[in-house]
């Protein structure tokens, strides 16, 4: 097993927790969901689960989204018509998405680099994670009557890198918004 400098791979885990909140956040769900210590019982109900891979020099980081598909459907940001099962992969991505390019921009000011891969999906019943041994794997978890909702993060962060101690300023990277209206970039 190679060695991990397990100070950045906590101080990356708090960073990618933020992260979560204000997405929840940005989509009005810090009310409806609440953090709770374990996964809640799930039954035989579908999930719909966003791997994302994060990478740099001496570190690799993997996000993942494992949303009830009640959860899922309730917050669909359109509710004109019913949405389809490809809108809801598409979602359940876009939201991984996002959180890894919320977690790749407060990593930037303390000089890590990482580059977004493109998420994928898994869905399915009763999907269970294997936890690798050379990964330190966080998870967050979240109840509603929605449904539920587990954040996961696997970091591997090499001993010789350091993040900095004071985030340095950077110039901002911009984003797009896939849904709602369009292509935009901000």
């Amino acid at each position: 097993m190679k060695t991990l400098n397990l100070d950045a791979c906590h101080r990356v885990a708090e960073l990618h927790s933020q992260s979560c909140s204000e997405l929840l956040a940005a989509y009005g769900l810090t009310e409806r969901l609440v953090r709770t210590a374990e996964s809640g019982p799930r039954g035989d109900e579908a999930s719909y689960v966003s791997v994302l891979a994060l990478t740099g020099d001496g570190v690799r980081l993997v996000s993942a989204m494992d949303f009830e598909l009640s959860l899922l459907r309730a917050i669909y940001p359109s509710s004109e018509t019913p949405p389809s099962p490809q809108d809801l992969e598409d979602w359940c991505r876009e939201l991984n998405n996002q959180l890894g390019g919320r977690l790749k921009n407060k990593l930037l000011p303390l000089g890590c680099k990482v580059m977004l891969g493109l998420p994928s999906l898994l869905t399915g019943i009763s999907i269970t994670q294997v936890e690798q041994q050379d990964l330190d794997t966080r998870w967050i978890h979240f109840q509603s009557a929605m449904g539920s909702l587990s954040v996961t993060l696997a970091s591997h962060i090499a001993a010789g890198v350091e993040l900095a101690e004071e985030p340095a300023e950077v110039s901002q990277e911009g984003g797009a918004v896939l849904f709602e209206g369009g292509f935009q970039l901000f």
